[in-house]
């Protein structure tokens, strides 16, 4: 979740950055000459194009598709250069109806330039076509103009200073740094404050636990967010055969309510195949080859999922016999359930190459392409030595072997869990579901 902000917030500075590199070579030595203003006008022209242009591409490179990230470049490019525009003479206007005869300085620049941001942080939020980003953009950008307009006069009379300094004068136009500075904190301020302001407003997400954008956040706050391999599907998923265009689309019903939908392809929930199915919190889902988790952010933060000792969190909690008998919140969650059944533990293959096969685990066995307990010879995403399970009498303990594409419990990678009964192994491109024998 942090990475995806910081990674915002280096964009919008690199992108500000550019800005200053282009036009710097050709600014004026004189402040206020007669050639200032036209400098300024295309300064402030690049600078916000080309803030709207990196933060309008950034949500199609993050997920890895390029005509997103090509339209949302395009879009951003000429709403940032109109608005930036706009949003500039507005503030000038401002400053001029407040203190016509004052310097721009201080509390006066910080008039003048928010408007600025927020014009940017607008044309940010219609690039990506999405009505909810427009207002998080505009609260976003003006947020981040005045950081960088507050900042600006820290950083510009000690950078001055230094200059004047070593040029030997003691007056003169001396703004090269403070305004290099002012383009790094204006852009990367912007690309800060719309990502936090879009976290804040996001009640839900899909994690993506394997597959092409594994650990990548997808936000589920639109009516319809679109699974699929089409382009402009809100969570996209690229480079397998097995995904239609429109796979599926999750609804949202209110805050607290969601819904997924197969819609062209075959959706596996928890195990099973579904056409429709309400999310809670933890529910695990795969579509293809790729395992995602739904996780809401109130309920995350108010009742930890619950899993066993080896920190694997559970997408659900199976019925009948095998039950949870007693839950103990403790500083370490813990579900105990009740003893198992004598005939053993046996892993249920739910999908994937194996599908429908059953595999008893009654003894420590080791398992992989090379080894002959569970038939794995023709998946190639399964090492030769993977995982090595054995029997416990509250479940499977799994260790991975340090297989090249990883274990995973429940969706999560792990080295070493505790799988219990109703929970989810993945190996290679099949899942498992534990059942008592």
């Amino acid at each position: 979740m942090m990475g995806e902000i910081l990674k915002r917030t280096i964009f919008g500075a690199i992108s500000g950055l550019f800005a200053w590199a282009i036009c710097e070579p050709s600014a004026p030595k004189v402040f206020g000459d007669a050639g200032w203003e036209r400098w300024e006008l295309i300064f402030i022209s690049l600078l916000s194009g080309l803030i709207g242009t990196g933060l309008g591409m950034y949500p199609g490179l993050s997920s890895g598709s390029v005509p997103k990230a090509l339209r949302g470049a395009g879009v951003g490019a000429f709403l940032g250069l109109l608005f930036g525009n706009l949003g500039h003479g507005f503030g000038g206007s401002l400053v001029s109806a407040i203190a016509p005869h004052r310097e721009v300085t201080g509390f006066l620049r910080i008039i003048a330039l928010t408007p600025l941001g927020a014009a940017i942080g607008l044309a940010v939020g219609i690039s990506t076509f999405e009505p909810k980003r427009i207002l998080q953009g505009l609260y976003g950008g003006a947020l981040g103009g005045l950081a960088g307009a507050a900042l600006f006069d820290i950083i510009g009379p000690m950078t001055g200073s230094v200059i004047l300094i070593a040029r030997g004068q003691s007056t003169g136009e001396a703004g090269m740094f403070s305004r290099a500075a002012y383009t790094i904190l204006v852009g990367g301020a912007i690309g800060l404050f719309i990502a936090l302001i879009e976290r804040m407003g996001q009640k839900a997400f899909v994690r993506q636990v394997l597959g092409r954008n594994e650990g990548k956040l997808f936000p589920v706050d639109l009516p319809e967010t679109r699974i699929g391999k089409d382009e402009m599907a809100q969570i996209p998923i690229f480079g397998d055969p097995s995904v239609q265009r429109h796979h599926a689309s999750i609804f949202k019903l209110s805050d607290a309510q969601y819904v997924l939908r197969a819609v062209q392809g075959q959706v596996i929930a928890n195990g099973q195949p579904i056409q429709e199915t309400p999310l809670a919190h933890g529910m695990q889902f795969l579509i293809g080859s790729n395992t995602f988790i739904f996780e809401m952010k109130q309920v995350a933060a108010t009742q930890p999922a619950m899993v066993q000792q080896y920190a694997a969190p559970m997408p659900y909690l199976p019925e009948g016999p095998m039950a949870p008998v007693a839950y103990a919140p403790t500083s370490q969650p813990t579900v105990v359930f009740a003893p198992h059944q004598p005939g053993g533990w046996i892993l249920v293959a739910t999908d994937g190459p194996l599908a429908g096969n059953r595999f008893p685990i009654a003894a420590p066995t080791e398992v992989g392409r090379d080894l002959p307990v569970i038939p794995f010879a023709s998946d190639g995403g399964v090492s030769r030595r993977h995982a090595r399970l054995e029997p416990a009498p509250s479940g499977v303990a799994v260790q991975d072997l340090g297989s090249t594409n990883g274990t995973f419990v429940n969706g999560q990678r792990v080295q070493n869990a505790l799988l219990a009964p109703g929970g989810q192994l993945k190996i290679g491109m099949t899942t498992f579901r534990l059942e008592g024998g």
